[in-house]
């Protein structure tokens, strides 16, 4: 140690030879020796821009093997629409609410398209690549790092949302319909973190989906939920 970052990429190459791994899960193999580098106090081998260009060429050649190319993320206009619950106080009192307005009027004065997704560079929707560099953006204004062991990357804020929404006692069924999850079990597994405890945050958010709660943290109630 510290490990070459010549090493890891052959590491990840054989993984993706054994044709066992899906090449978009590749990135997770090498989060525990990351997390040693960064113990012993060396950079993280996966810090290399060459890791990023690797996953990127590993799905391009599962996809020519398929027989297809995958699609350039940010060309399609297809987007899921749901209703949201009107905040317990009323709209005026709603912070989540209060916030995305003043952010869209800043967004339209700046030139924004009135229907072009908020947070995304222009001309792209909001896919994993373009949430992860958001991410990055926001975390470093912030100062907010993750935990040692830990990577934040674009799906975190789903992971994040599914945790805040699992805690404050939402049903799993209606966090997994809000994620187009077909079943509780992929929400369960993967996303939320059942040991996080509710936070002033994630009422704001999603206190709003428990049908009587009066706008102020509480109890948290599962009503036979996980």
């Amino acid at each position: 140690m510290p490990a070459d970052y010549t090493v890891v990429a052959g590491y990840l190459g054989w993984i993706h030879a054994q044709g066992t791994v899906a090449p978009g899960s590749l990135s997770t193999y090498p989060a525990p020796i990351d997390t040693v580098h960064e113990l012993a106090g060396y950079p993280a081998p996966t810090g290399n821009p060459i890791f990023c260009r690797l996953r990127k060429g590993y799905l391009r050649l599962d996809a020519a093997r398929a027989g297809g190319m995958p699609k350039s993320e940010g060309r399609t206009e297809s987007r899921a629409a749901f209703r949201i619950p009107v905040y317990p106080l009323g709209c005026k009192y709603d912070p989540v609410l209060r916030f995305l307005a003043a952010y869209r009027a800043d967004f339209l004065a700046a030139g924004g398209r009135l229907f072009a997704p908020l947070f995304a560079p222009p001309g792209t929707t909001l896919g994993p690549r373009s949430t992860s560099r958001w991410l990055r953006l926001a975390l470093s204004c912030l100062g907010v790092k993750p935990p040692i062991g830990t990577r934040w990357r674009g799906k975190s804020i789903r992971s994040g949302a599914a945790t805040a929404a699992n805690s404050v006692g939402v049903p799993l069924p209606v966090v997994a319909a809000y994620m187009e999850h077909k079943d509780t079990a992929t929400t369960a597994r993967h996303y939320v973190d059942a040991r996080a405890l509710p936070t002033d945050a994630a009422w704001d958010f999603f206190g709003r989906y428990i049908s009587d709660w009066s706008g102020k943290p509480g109890p948290v109630r599962r009503k036979g939920y996980a």
